[in-house]
C-alpha cells in the first residue's frame, strides 16, 4: 500500500483564539502512524487566520482521513475543520 497526504483547514472559534495552542494540540491528537508534516497559518478575512495542517499516513483501514478530521474538530477553540486536499505520495 502507498502513503496518503492530506491537508486540513482548521478554523478557530474567533480572532482571539490562540492559534499556537491549537497547533500544539494538533500534534497531540494525531493518531499513531500519522505524521504531522507541517502547519501553516494563513489569513482568511478581517484579521481571522486559519491553520492548514498537512499530514502523511499509510493507506490502511485502521486510520482514516475522516477520523483525523474528527480528532482535530474535538480540540478546544476549533470552530470547524475541512479537508482541503487528499492525494497519494
Amino acid at each position: 500500500m502507498g502513503e496518503i497526504i492530506a491537508v486540513f483547514k482548521v478554523m478557530p472559534a474567533s480572532v482571539e483564539t490562540d492559534l499556537a495552542t491549537i497547533e500544539k494540540q494538533l500534534a497531540d491528537v494525531v493518531p499513531d502512524g500519522v505524521k504531522l508534516e507541517k502547519v501553516e497559518t494563513k489569513p482568511v478575512a478581517f484579521g481571522l487566520k486559519a491553520l492548514h495542517a498537512t499530514i502523511t499516513m499509510e493507506d490502511s483501514e485502521e486510520i482514516s482521513v475522516d477520523g483525523i478530521e474528527e480528532a482535530f474538530q474535538g480540540i478546544d477553540g476549533v470552530e470547524s475543520v475541512s479537508v482541503e486536499a487528499v492525494g497519494r505520495a
